[in-house]
């Protein structure tokens, strides 16, 4: 039995290995992706377990596990993001579209872990705006809402929606390629990827049909967009949206006083971290929506309600030195540098310290 466990002990790392360097190579090197399926393969061979290997179409792989069709032994990687709740809610939780049973112990802890509403969890403040940003774009009317992210990233915003609105289609527009391939596999494992679609796309000039769109927004993305006012970014908005389509823009804006000097240096660093041209000026942008021919223009100053998770920010980047690079194995990159760079930067700008504040934009499109 000792001999049995040893191996089993060391096909279950071959196996994590195998998972994680197929999430980590992609579709890049699907050769060498196989090869680690293969080693755990044979491993299980050598303790008198058969693995056939079965490669599969990813939408046939995600409809089948849901179906409940395999058995067995199966690997398989998941990149769900959220929090620790979001995150195990379809594969372990006992009513998750993926799981196969359940413990009870395990749903109590999924039920403790889905309440969870420290305002200091950049995550859970993350999901609150999900729900005002849903709120101000006023679908109640609408029985098969069309939503356009502009700038979804992997797409956390669009599923979350997704939940809360069960016949609405839902489109994501982002530039980084990657971004889409992981967006559809996440769409994919929550369910949702008849009713998601993630293209590669600018933004700006997104191709997309005109007044396609009963609601438009924008989540901590227009600030990547060009200018002061983001004229280009809102004149693309105004053509996708429906007439009497709403428009939500959550970002940072540069309003009130002007940087100081010391201030302006660190607010240009804080764009190349971030790699932006600029911030909006807010009088800029809210004036521009009016000469696009919005109405019922709003700007609320949302300041005090992220100010805690600004705060807790550079501690999370201080723990990612310590961890993952001082006493860890990440090499410290340009990029790895600017992100945790950023956000100890930020306090200094933001307000009350500075003119950076924190502003939900909505708009009606006539």
């Amino acid at each position: 039995m000792d001999f049995l466990h040893r191996h089993l002990r060391r096909l279950a790392r071959v196996v994590d290995a195998a998972t994680h360097d197929r999430r980590r190579l992609g579709t890049r090197h699907p050769a060498r992706a196989r090869s680690c399926d293969q080693a755990a393969a044979g491993n299980g061979d050598s303790v008198g377990i058969h693995i056939r290997l079965a490669p599969q179409e990813r939408a046939a792989f995600y409809a089948d596990w849901k179906a409940k069709k395999f058995h067995g032994l199966y690997a398989t990687g998941a990149g769900a993001a959220g929090n620790a709740a979001s995150r195990v809610e379809n594969f372990m939780y006992s009513k998750g579209a993926y799981a196969s049973g359940g413990y009870p112990d395990l749903d109590e802890l999924f039920q403790k872990q889905a309440k969870e509403r420290d305002p200091k969890k950049r995550e859970a403040m993350l999901e609150q705006m999900n729900l005002e940003v849903l709120a101000r774009l006023r679908l109640d009317r609408i029985a098969e809402p069309q939503l356009l992210d502009l700038g979804c990233g992997l797409g956390a915003t669009l599923r979350s929606f997704a939940r809360r609105l069960p016949r609405s289609k839902l489109v994501g527009i982002t530039r980084v390629p990657w971004q889409v391939e992981q967006a559809c596999d996440l769409n994919l494992a929550a369910g949702y990827g008849n009713r998601i679609s993630v293209i590669e796309a600018d933004y700006e000039d997104s191709a997309l049909p005109s007044s396609s769109y009963d609601g438009v927004y924008a989540l901590e993305s227009s600030c990547h967009a060009k200018g002061a006012d983001k004229a280009v970014l809102l004149a693309e908005a105004h053509r996708l949206l429906r007439s009497g389509g709403r428009l939500a823009v959550a970002d940072g804006f540069l309003a009130g006083r002007c940087l100081s000097g010391l201030q302006r240096r660190i607010y240009r660093k804080l764009c190349e971290c971030w790699v932006i041209e600029q911030l909006a000026q807010l009088d800029q942008f809210t004036a521009r929506l009016g000469k696009l021919g919005f109405t019922e223009i709003r700007a609320e100053n949302l300041q005090l309600r992220v100010a805690p998770s600004v705060m807790h920010v550079p501690w999370v980047s201080l723990k990612f030195l310590l961890n993952d690079v001082a006493f860890g194995e990440r090499a410290m990159t340009r990029a790895r540098w600017n992100n945790v760079l950023a956000p100890v930067l930020l306090p200094l700008v933001s307000a009350p310290l500075g003119p950076i504040s924190y502003f939900m934009i909505t708009a009606t499109k006539t």
